[in-house]
C-alpha cells in the first residue's frame, strides 16, 4: 500500500511538469530548416569530436612525447579518458544524426525521432499502476523528473539559467588563460565578446520574449548554440589549423627555421596550450561546450518535434 502510495505521488509528478504555451506554430518550411540545421551540427560534432578523439590518440603515442613536453600538456598516461570521452560525444552525435534520419524515412516526413502518443504513455502509466513495484515507482519519478527539466518542462529556464552560469564560469577560466598564453591580440578580444554575449543575449530574450515560452526556450537555446559553436569549434581551429598543415606538410615534424625560431617556437607553444587540455580544469572547460552542445540540440528537437507532430494531427482532426 505504501509503494502504491509513492507510486502514484511519483506519477502525479510525471505528469505535471508541462510547461505552458509551447506551441511554435512553425510553417513546414521552418520546420525543414530547424531539421537540416540540426542534423548539420550531429554530423559536424561527430566528425569533429571523433577528430579530436584521434588527435590525442595520436599525441598518446611515443614519437609525440617530445611534444608533449613541449607544450606542457597533461601526461600522456591522463589522454585514455580523454580519448573516451571525445569518442562517446562523436558517437552520441552520430548515433541522433541516423537516428532522425531513419525515423524520417520510415515516417516519409521529417522527424527526429519515434513519435509517441500521449494515449500510449498514459495506457502505461495506467497498466503500471496495478501492480506497482519500488523500482516502477523509482522509474515514473526519474521520468517525470526528466520531463520537468527538459526543454518542455517547467523547471527548464531554471536548468538553463545553472547551465549559463557553469558556462559562462568556464569561459572565464578560458578567457583569463589566453590572457596569458595566446600572443594574438584580436583572439583575447574574440574571447572578451563572446563572454560579454553570452551573458546578455538570453537575458535580452528573456525581457523581450517574457509570455512566449516556446519560442523564448527555441531562441535562448539556438543563441546558446551558436556561441558553444564559436567558442568550441572556429576558435580552436583557427589555432590549430596552421600548426596541423605544417605538421602535416613536413611529414609529422616542423621545419628548422621554425624549431629554432624563438619568435615561432614560443608563439606556437602558447598558442596550442590553448587548444590542447594542460590540466584536469582546463579538461572540463575545454569539453563544456560539447556537452552543452549535445544538450542544446535535443533541447531544440525536442521544442520543434511537438510542431512536427502537429503539423501531421491537425488535418486529421479537421477531416474528422
Amino acid at each position: 500500500m505504501n509503494v502504491s502510495r509513492k507510486f502514484t505521488a511519483a506519477l502525479q509528478i510525471s505528469q505535471a511538469r508541462t510547461a505552458k504555451k509551447l506551441d511554435l506554430h512553425m510553417s513546414q518550411n521552418m520546420i525543414r530548416v530547424g531539421w537540416i540545421v540540426v542534423l548539420f551540427f550531429h554530423i559536424f560534432n561527430a566528425a569533429y569530436s571523433s577528430s579530436l578523439a584521434y588527435i590525442y590518440h595520436y599525441m598518446a603515442s611515443p614519437i609525440m612525447d617530445y611534444y608533449v613536453q613541449l607544450l606542457q600538456m597533461m601526461p600522456q598516461k591522463n589522454y585514455n579518458g580523454v580519448i573516451t570521452l571525445y569518442a562517446c560525444i562523436g558517437a552520441m552525435n552520430f548515433y541522433s544524426a541516423v537516428k532522425m534520419s531513419l525515423y524520417s524515412l520510415y515516417y516519409r516526413r521529417l522527424v527526429f525521432g519515434k513519435i509517441k502518443h500521449q494515449q500510449d504513455d498514459d495506457g502505461e502509466d495506467e497498466a503500471m499502476l496495478e501492480r506497482p513495484t519500488k523500482f516502477q515507482a523509482f522509474k515514473c519519478f526519474a521520468v517525470g523528473l526528466a520531463r520537468a527539466i527538459s526543454a518542455r518542462g517547467e523547471w527548464f529556464d531554471v536548468v538553463l539559467l545553472m547551465r549559463e552560469i557553469s558556462e559562462i564560469a568556464s569561459q572565464i577560466v578560458q578567457a583569463h588563460s589566453s590572457s596569458f598564453l595566446i600572443s594574438s591580440v584580436w583572439m583575447n578580444q574574440v574571447f572578451a565578446r563572446l563572454i560579454f554575449l553570452n551573458t546578455f543575449a538570453n537575458t535580452l530574450v528573456h525581457y523581450n520574449l517574457e509570455e512566449k515560452v516556446c519560442l523564448r526556450r527555441l531562441y535562448s537555446t539556438a543563441i546558446d548554440l551558436a556561441l558553444d559553436f564559436a567558442w568550441g569549434f572556429n576558435i580552436p581551429c583557427k589555432i590549430i589549423f596552421v600548426y596541423m598543415t605544417l605538421f602535416i606538410a613536413n611529414d609529422g615534424s616542423y621545419p628548422d627555421d621554425f624549431n629554432y625560431s624563438d619568435t615561432l617556437l614560443i608563439k606556437a607553444v602558447l598558442e596550442c596550450n590553448q587548444f590542447f587540455m594542460v590540466s584536469w580544469l582546463d579538461a572540463v572547460t575545454t569539453t563544456l561546450p560539447y556537452l552543452n552542445m549535445l544538450s542544446g540540440l535535443r533541447s531544440v528537437k525536442l521544442l520543434i518535434q511537438h510542431d512536427m507532430e502537429m503539423v501531421r494531427i491537425t488535418p486529421m482532426v479537421s477531416r474528422q
